[in-house]
């Protein structure tokens, strides 16, 4: 429609049966969701790449890093876990079995420029380049200094990602909202103060049963100063 039908061939297939005549110089690909590899799509991307990208060639994004932060939502937390005893008093019910499953599930929330707790921690980085054509895993062990007194009701995971060597993309809850939003992981409703330390390891991997989807385990501890261990327990989240 705009004059450029001699340089632009649409290809309309699935790309692990696309055929091409000669090997590409540029991919790109929206091969993200809101913990960035949580995209179903991105071992396809991967094998397309080994097949397809010419040396010397590039994928868009480049690579990408993943970060975690504990954040203080109340309205997401009540949404997901603080209604089951309202609802039970609401209809005479018990709601148990909701509440079990609402515990093991992790999903996309805008948390809040204001809802950190603490300076953010990396988990984890891919560089698409070289990464290989499978769901990736990892497993993580970060710490955080709470920086202010407040209610900790899980942790947020959101993603940077370098389009080119200088330009960024970036999920964080400071930056402009996008469709991605950020990954929220509920806990039980935790009182936090300034100075608290939070030890906390994040292992994501392949889902039992569904290689295509991720299952998550956080494993934190709450430690106060002149008090000792406050809260230490393990939260699963799976298949997202």
């Amino acid at each position: 429609a705009n004059g450029f039908g001699d340089r632009i061939t649409f290809i309309r297939d699935q790309m692990e049966r696309v055929s091409l005549d000669a090997p590409v110089d540029l991919i790109v690909s929206e091969c993200l969701d809101s913990l960035l590899i949580d995209a179903r799509m991105l071992p396809h991307v991967l094998m397309f790449r080994d097949q397809h990208l010419a040396p010397g060639g590039r994928i868009m994004p480049t690579r990408g890093a993943i970060y975690l932060v504990p954040v203080e939502t109340p309205d997401a937390h009540h949404d997901w876990l603080g209604r089951w005893p309202e609802m039970k008093a609401t209809y005479d019910l018990d709601f148990a079995p909701l509440e079990a499953l609402a515990r093991s599930q992790s999903h996309r929330r805008l948390v809040g420029a204001d809802a950190p707790l603490a300076p953010e921690a990396e988990v984890f980085t891919i560089d698409l380049m070289t990464a290989k054509a499978e769901t990736p895993a990892f497993d993580s062990e970060v710490a955080f200094t709470v920086s202010r007194a407040g209610t900790l009701h899980g942790f947020a995971g959101y993603f940077t990602v370098w389009l080119t060597d200088e330009i960024t993309l970036t999920t964080a809850p400071d930056a402009p909202a996008t469709h991605w939003q950020q990954h929220f992981f509920p806990i039980p409703a935790l009182e936090v103060t300034a100075g608290d330390a939070i030890a906390c390891r994040f292992v994501v991997g392949p889902a039992t049963g569904n290689k295509r989807r991720l299952d998550a385990t956080l494993t934190y501890t709450v430690r106060r100063e002149g008090v000792g261990t406050v809260a230490e327990a393990t939260a699963e989240y799976l298949s997202f």
